[in-house]
C-alpha cells in the first residue's frame, strides 16, 4: 500500500480539504479509485449536511475577478481593468489569471478605488 496526499479543487471556488493517508495498492488502479470514491462520498455528504444547516462552503481567501464583480455588482471587465491600472490590488497566478484578496474587496467597499498612479497631481 502507498500513502498519498492529494489536493482536489472543485469549480465555483469550493476547495476540498486535503486528502491524507489514502491507502491503495499502486499496482491496482481500481483500489485507488475505490478509496477516492469513498472519501469523496463522505466529503460530499458532510458538505450537503452543512448546506442544509445554512453554513455553505467557506469563501476562498483569494477571489476571481468574476466573483469580485458579482460581489461589487460591477462587470468583470471593469474589475479586470481596475486591476490592470493598479486601482485594486491583485496577484497573478502562473496561468495569468488574477486573484483579489477578500481583504482588498473589503478595503474597496470601505475606501473605494486606489488613486490612479498615472494621474497628474496638482498642489
Amino acid at each position: 500500500m502507498v500513502r498519498t496526499d492529494l489536493y482536489v479543487i472543485v469549480q465555483k471556488g469550493i476547495i476540498m480539504p486535503r486528502i491524507e493517508n489514502l491507502d491503495f495498492d499502486p499496482n491496482d488502479s481500481q483500489s485507488f479509485l475505490e478509496a477516492l470514491v469513498d472519501y469523496l462520498d463522505r466529503w460530499l455528504q458532510e458538505l450537503l449536511a452543512a448546506i442544509e444547516e445554512g453554513a455553505g462552503p467557506p469563501e476562498p481567501e483569494w477571489l476571481t475577478c468574476n466573483r469580485v464583480a458579482e460581489i461589487l455588482k460591477k462587470r468583470p471587465f471593469t474589475v479586470r481593468e481596475w486591476c490592470r491600472l493598479g486601482r485594486i490590488e491583485s496577484r497573478r497566478l502562473a496561468s495569468g489569471e488574477r486573484r483579489i484578496s477578500k481583504e482588498e474587496v473589503e478595503r474597496f467597499k470601505r475606501d473605494g478605488l486606489l488613486s490612479d498612479p498615472n494621474r497628474p497631481r496638482f498642489e
